[in-house]
C-alpha cells in the first residue's frame, strides 16, 4: 500500500509540474499576440493633456478622475503632462522609461497622476518642452 501512495504522489507531482509548465506556455503564447499598454489614471482635480514621445507618439486628453489606456510599441518613452485649462497650465514629465515587447512579454504600465504626488517619478517640465516636436 505504501508503494502505491508514493507512486500516486509522484504521478500527481509530475502532473502538477506539467500543468504549471503548460499554463506558462499558454500564457506566453497569449501574451505574444498582445500589445504593450500605457494606462494614465488622472486622480488630480485638473484636466490633463498627456503626450507620449517614443516609437508610438501622440497625445490624449484625460478629464479629472478619468483613465485612458493606450496601445503602444516597445521602446523608450517620455511622457509629458499639462495640467489645467484656460491658459493657466503647469507641466510635468515622467521618464524616460522602457516599454517591453517581446515574443513572451509585454509591458502593462500604469501612471497615476495626482496634484501633489502620484506613483510616478514626475519631474518639472515647461511649455517649451511640452510643445516641442
Amino acid at each position: 500500500m505504501k508503494k502505491t501512495k508514493k507512486q500516486n504522489l509522484s504521478f500527481l507531482l509530475g502532473s502538477l509540474a506539467a500543468l504549471v509548465v503548460a499554463m506558462f506556455l499558454i500564457s506566453a503564447t497569449l501574451r505574444a499576440g498582445e500589445s504593450p499598454t500605457i494606462t494614465i489614471r488622472n486622480e488630480s482635480s485638473d484636466t490633463v493633456l498627456a503626450k507620449l514621445r517614443g516609437p508610438s507618439s501622440g497625445s490624449v486628453s484625460i478629464s479629472a478622475g478619468g483613465t485612458r489606456t493606450i496601445n503602444v510599441r516597445g521602446g523608450n518613452y517620455l511622457a509629458l503632462f499639462r495640467y489645467g485649462f484656460g491658459g493657466r497650465y503647469s507641466y510635468t514629465k515622467v521618464g524616460p522609461f522602457q516599454v517591453v515587447e517581446t515574443d513572451s512579454e509585454v509591458s502593462e504600465i500604469t501612471i497615476v497622476l495626482h496634484t501633489v504626488a502620484g506613483n510616478a517619478q514626475e519631474q518639472p517640465s515647461n511649455e517649451r518642452e511640452f510643445d516641442s516636436q
